[in-house]
């Protein structure tokens, strides 16, 4: 008996003519593009000045940067000779959302200018450029045929966004390149990732930061549907030392990007705390101890170290020099975990946890309560023991501003580094 099943063509959502669909795509994000360098609005009290013509500011440059991608991604689709390793995945749903993404973060601008001005009489001609044209973008997107066979039997418009917003794994290389150009090729990606990173988080206003957030998740989406993300993760672990070095290049530049302490600050906590997360990881993933107490070592450690630092916020008044005080947390971290541990040896699994969680809330506890109110002043309560004197490694004293490569490091951005 002949099997005549057969499997349903790649459908459109919208039932439009599919060269028709690819080129209206195209010409869409190109009308899209153009239109950031007309002004949006007549006065410069939105935000980001968008009444200047021929020079996009603000959210225009998200919109512009949108609908540069989509096109490039819509010549990919097409074959166009040079642009084709753009998608060795999807063609369809990259397209579709970044297509997406342009088109919500310009009419989040318009709305945002209307809402901010008073009233969509405050759009010039080229706002209503962008919105027509990022919407034609859209639905011409949504005309193109998914990348994938529908193997289901549903049917209706979200069915068929289900399909197009699908797409298959990247095709394998068929071209090698010198080694090279595939280290230029990481070490770009990483550069390209600490900019799109270091953009978002120095956005000067919500509007700016709220636009740059729509383009990026759907964007990040996009990007993954390409099969480019599949592609420079087999070459990160062909050349995975230049790709930790890279890595580390782009973590240790982070300061340098920077003109304030802000994020440094943050920069130099998380790094803190990634730390006592690879001792967790010893703990809990290695030896397999299911500790929900582990921070209690790092905080013995903290007051033990604070309090022989030389603060003038210490209650005993002893300054060791820093290495020594290093070594009076770990020594008191160490006697706290052999107490703590004596007793707890021989449990495990649930009993562990709840003995190390009870264990961590008694210390929080008491450290609260060494106050001077509660009980003896030793922890400052909840205040901590601040003014911690900085440290000074040969001379260079990391609490100072300092001036490398002409861009001035700040005392958080000493410390993160």
């Amino acid at each position: 008996m002949t099997d005549t099943t057969t499997t349903a063509p790649p459908r459109a959502v919208l039932p439009l003519p599919a060269a028709a669909a690819r080129y209206g795509t195209a010409v869409g994000a190109v009308a899209t593009l153009a239109s950031t360098f007309l002004a949006w609005t007549w006065t410069a009290e939105f935000p980001g000045d968008l009444t200047v013509t021929g020079y996009p500011g603000g959210l225009q440059v998200l919109t512009l940067t949108g609908a540069l991608l989509t096109l490039l991604l819509a010549l990919s689709a097409l074959g166009i000779r040079g642009l084709r390793w753009l998608t060795p995945g999807g063609t369809t749903a990259p397209v579709l959302l970044l297509a997406l993404g342009t088109f919500g973060t310009t009419g989040y601008t318009l709305g945002a200018i209307s809402y901010r001005l008073g009233g969509v009489v405050n759009l010039e001609p080229g706002a209503w450029v962008a919105g027509i044209a990022s919407l034609l973008t859209v639905l011409c997107a949504l005309g193109i045929p998914a990348d994938q066979d529908d193997e289901t039997t549903a049917t209706g418009a979200w069915a068929r966004l289900r399909s197009s917003l699908r797409a298959p794994a990247a095709r394998p290389a068929t071209i090698s390149l010198p080694s090279w150009a595939e280290i230029l090729l990481i070490a770009v990606a990483f550069g390209l990732a600490l900019y799109v990173f270091t953009y978002g988080i120095d956005t000067e206003y919500v509007e700016l930061f709220t636009g740059y957030l729509i383009l990026v998740v759907l964007g990040g989406i996009a990007l993954t549907k390409t099969g480019l993300p599949s592609r420079l993760t087999a070459l990160t672990a062909k050349h995975r030392t230049i790709a930790l070095t890279a890595a580390f290049v782009a973590a240790a530049a982070f300061p340098f990007t920077q003109t304030n302490d802000t994020y440094t600050n943050v920069a130099a906590n998380i790094l803190v705390f990634a730390t006592v997360a690879l001792g967790l990881n010893v703990v809990v993933g290695l030896a397999g101890l299911l500790d929900l107490g582990y921070v209690a070592f790092l905080g013995v450690g903290a007051y033990a170290a604070a309090l022989v630092s030389g603060s003038p916020d210490s209650t005993i008044g002893v300054h060791f020099p820093f290495w020594a005080a290093v070594l009076t947390g770990a020594a008191a971290s160490l006697v706290f975990g052999i107490v703590i541990g004596a007793p707890t040896l021989r449990l495990r699994g649930d009993y562990l946890a709840i003995v190390t969680l009870g264990f961590g809330e008694i210390f929080r506890i008491t450290m609260n309560n060494l106050d001077g109110d509660s009980g003896p002043d030793v922890t400052n309560g909840p205040n901590g023991i601040p003014n911690i004197p900085d440290l000074k490694i040969f001379g260079f004293d990391l609490g100072e501003t300092h001036t490398v490569l002409g861009v001035d490091l700040g005392r958080f951005a000493n410390y993160y580094l």
